[in-house]
């Protein structure tokens, strides 16, 4: 494991971080938006039923290993903003977790001097 400077401190960390859980929950709300209006369009078909929209359904619907195309770049849309409050909660456990460390460190030396 390679050293870490956190040069704000870990208290700074962990603020940014949750600015960045809570930056994420909205992105996730405006993302379910627009995954509904990208539904709603889809719904109505809008590549035509000629040679060309046929052929581009077919793209369109192409199976992934997460099922059709569309359907998996929906999921993994959806998953970008709890993907991203995971992070800010994993940079939360990480501060707090570097912050014990210094102390236990900080204590391990006064123990010695």
């Amino acid at each position: 494991m390679g050293w870490v400077e956190l040069s704000e401190g870990p208290d700074a960390l962990r603020a940014r971080a949750a600015q960045l859980s809570g930056q994420a929950e909205g992105f996730a709300a405006r993302l379910s938006g627009l995954l509904q209006e990208i539904a709603a369009i889809e719904a109505a078909r809008p590549w035509g039923g000629d040679q060309y929209g046929t052929q581009f359904e077919a793209s369109y619907q192409q199976a992934t290993e997460e099922g059709p195309f569309a359907q998996a770049v929906d999921g993994q849309v959806r998953d970008l903003g709890p993907e991203a409050s995971e992070i800010g909660i994993a940079l939360t456990a990480g501060a707090t977790d570097y912050q014990a460390e210094d102390i236990r460190a900080a204590d391990d030396i006064t123990r010695i001097v």
